[in-house]
């Protein structure tokens, strides 16, 4: 036997029990499981996307009220035949709403989206946004021209090497 529980609210967790009743009466509670419903879809902050030559900042905000565990940021080359199944990923652990720098290739367009991970699964993609490196050869962190006047803490992911970017002005 089963049933089906609809109209629950994302990124939530519920309880849930069963008893048996018939003409003999009500059986004890049964244990208690509990589970937790998928998140809603990440939205990327547009206003907030930036890029240099060789690297995008992206921001989102949750989908949901209670921030996910982690998120996921998945992007590749916009070109013919582009296959997602294929894409580059990033897994950001931990973050719930934080401007990303990701190192790309110069001069090419890429797409990407953000998903929301938590105990009940991830959630759908974000409305995908494109974003195209520039072709101005940038020789800091600080020369990208991003949020104007904004301070941020993020973390940078560049393939083979660690940076660490922290408060960095974007003007």
């Amino acid at each position: 036997m089963y049933h089906t529980i609809r109209n629950l609210k994302p990124n939530t967790v519920y309880e849930f029990w069963v008893t048996a009743t018939n003409s003999t009466g009500t059986s004890a509670q049964s244990e208690r499981v509990k589970h937790t419903t998928v998140p809603l879809a990440p939205t990327i902050n547009r206003r907030a996307v930036a890029s240099c030559q060789d690297a995008a900042l992206i921001e989102w905000e949750s989908g949901s009220q209670n921030p996910a565990c982690s998120y996921t940021v998945e992007f590749c080359q916009v070109c013919n035949g582009c296959d997602w199944r294929e894409s580059l990923t990033e897994s950001l652990t931990g973050i719930t709403s934080c401007p990303t720098l990701i190192e790309l290739e110069a001069n090419e367009n890429y797409l990407f989206y953000v998903r929301a991970l938590n105990e009940g699964g991830c959630s759908e993609r974000s409305s995908p946004i494109n974003i195209r490196t520039t072709g101005k050869k940038t020789k800091t962190i600080s020369d990208l021209s991003c949020v104007p006047g904004a301070c941020h803490t993020f973390p940078a992911f560049h393939t083979g090497l660690k940076l660490r970017a922290d408060r960095q002005r974007f003007i």
